[in-house]
């Protein structure tokens, strides 16, 4: 057997996105584990991929999967205002957790810069 055909015989290329997203939502519970132990902008970056995943998530579900003919657009709409919940939660959070690490990261550059006694404890 090629390599070709064990990666296309392991995995079919359409699944694979969604299972990426998939995966990535037990970054939630590793997110929890660096916060326990105090690694808290490693944290914040696991659970901001976490968030933006469940986004995508949500968003197939509503609008269905664009790379896969096996998961169309539904045409059903139980549960249509829960996954826009979902994916609107999950997109604000994301979107502020992200703007929270890059507000820390510009602080803890211009601590460095400007080596103030009083400015950054």
């Amino acid at each position: 057997m090629t390599r070709s055909a064990i990666s296309c015989a392991a995995l079919p290329i359409p699944q694979l996105p969604s299972r990426f997203h998939t995966l990535a939502q037990l970054g939630f519970p590793l997110a929890y584990q660096l916060w326990s132990w105090r690694w808290p902008r490693t944290a914040g970056c696991i659970a901001t991929l976490s968030l933006f995943s469940l986004w995508v998530l949500a968003e197939q579900h509503l609008t269905g999967r664009s790379d896969s003919e096996v998961h169309p657009a539904p045409t059903h709409s139980t549960g249509r205002a829960l996954w826009l919940f979902f994916r609107r939660l999950s997109a604000s959070a994301g979107s502020l957790l992200t703007l929270a690490l890059l507000l820390e990261a510009f602080a803890q550059i211009m601590a460095t810069l400007f080596n103030c006694p009083g400015c950054a404890g």
